[in-house]
């Protein structure tokens, strides 16, 4: 599942009941995998834009 649904599809796991709450929900959704690290030299083109 893409991450951005992920977030949508945890909520609405806990509205419907399926899970108690969003730390069992996040448990029982998420596996952990690579990490994502900021490029600085990109974060500063972004910041140089606002």
């Amino acid at each position: 599942m893409p991450r951005a649904g992920l977030g949508a599809a945890i909520r609405a796991a806990v509205g419907l009941g399926v899970h108690a709450d969003f730390g069992e929900a996040v448990t029982k959704s998420v596996r952990p995998g690579e990490a994502f690290l900021p490029n600085r030299d990109d974060q500063d083109l972004s910041h140089a834009r606002d």
